[in-house]
């Protein structure tokens, strides 16, 4: 057994332990065959190439991470929500000496605070009510791997000296226990807020920032990086057609257009929203400017969310808005008159009938929504 062997068998032995023995072995090894698979589809889910982009701020920034990555150094990502810090912190995890170990993230906002304490440092039998049973913590969960917090600017004072303590001495203690145990762990943190005004107004420890801020990464929001918008959404779009299993959806030139030139205050998670919500809603399998949602045409929430004005929408794509929205409008008016009957309506708008069933079927419209509208009045 110290050699290696997985089991042994004592004489005498009968034919139902021999394959009771035999049968645990090899559970045991098609186990550690999975785990050396699914080890190596996680290193391929987050390396580098998942941060999608050509442009130059995407460049720097995978640089950036391919050298802090080695090192045992405490990182603070720092970017507004929906631009990927998470998945840059996996990046750096990926591609440190600890990949092989555990990566553990926790959302600092979206625990309540009572339950942070228990949930960062474990708690002990009894140390609350509720407590029916010892529970390991996130930190000693990813020992000799990463944390990832998330949201660190909404951690409490008291935990954030817990924290430094951590970070400074390798050592915790649960709620309600009475050993401290030593820990390995690096700490990833991340936030959307800004830690130094955090800092001078009393709402962060500076001792906790700086123990953090060792390696600090910025993460361009999109509207910096408008050129990485079609790589992004060509992405999107397989894969939703992966989930849906149907053949990706197809842009028309002027949506990518309109989509390249909006502002994306959300960042990538809103284009990723905006992505899905069209793929689900356009009727036809290309994406046409009819499908994009109306404030990301207007480019008003872009403005609002940044200061600033809307880029302009180009000429040909606000030129077939407006057609299409004249379009619709007409055919709404025309088959509401004639109570959905698509002859009449055609014959009145100097149509053939084929093609002003065509313009409905652009527009999904149908005559059946007219003639039930009428049924109910």
């Amino acid at each position: 057994v110290r050699g290696g062997a997985k089991d042994f068998l004592a004489k005498p032995f009968n034919t139902e332990h021999l394959q009771h023995v035999v049968r645990r072995v090899l559970d045991t090894r098609c186990l550690e065959r999975e785990n050396v698979l699914l080890r190596a589809r996680l290193a391929d889910s987050f390396d580098p190439g998942r941060l999608i982009g050509r442009s130059e701020p995407m460049v720097r920034l995978r640089e950036l991470i391919r050298r802090a990555a080695p090192t045992e150094s405490n990182v603070l990502i720092l970017g507004e929500s929906g631009t990927g810090k998470e998945l840059v912190a996996r990046s750096l995890h990926a591609q440190s000496s600890r990949e092989t170990q555990a990566f553990v993230p926790l959302d600092c906002a979206a625990v309540p605070e009572s339950l942070v304490e228990s949930e960062l440092f474990g708690h002990e039998r009894g140390a609350f009510t509720g407590a029916v049973a010892r529970k390991q913590g996130l930190i000693e969960s990813a020992a000799g791997g990463s944390l990832f917090l998330d949201e660190i600017g909404d951690l409490s004072a008291g935990l954030q000296a817990k924290l430094l303590r951590v970070l400074e001495e390798r050592k915790l203690r649960r709620v309600g226990g009475h050993e401290w145990m030593h820990v390995d762990v690096r700490v990833i943190a991340a936030t959307n807020v800004d830690l130094p005004l955090a800092v001078r107004t009393g709402c962060f420890r500076e001792d906790l920032y700086f123990r953090l801020n060792v390696i600090p990464i910025q993460v361009p929001p999109l509207r910096d990086r408008a050129e990485d918008v079609p790589m992004l959404v060509d992405k999107f779009l397989h894969e939703f057609a992966t989930c849906r299993t149907d053949p990706p959806r197809q842009l028309s030139a002027d949506v990518m257009d309109v989509l390249t030139r909006y502002l994306w205050p959300g960042n990538v998670r809103e284009l990723r929203n905006t992505v899905e919500r069209m793929v689900s809603l356009a009727p036809g399998n290309c994406i046409e400017l009819r499908d994009v949602p109306p404030e990301i045409l207007s480019g008003g929430s872009s403005a609002a969310g940044n200061g600033g004005e809307a880029a302009p929408v180009g000429f040909r794509a606000a030129k077939r808005l407006t057609v299409d929205h004249f379009e619709r409008e007409y055919l709404d008016r025309v088959l509401a008159a004639h109570r959905g009957n698509v002859t009449r309506s055609a014959r009145e708008s100097g149509m053939k009938r084929s093609a002003f069933q065509r313009l409905m079927r652009k527009h999904a419209l149908s005559s059946r929504t007219y003639r039930e509208a009428l049924r109910q009045s």
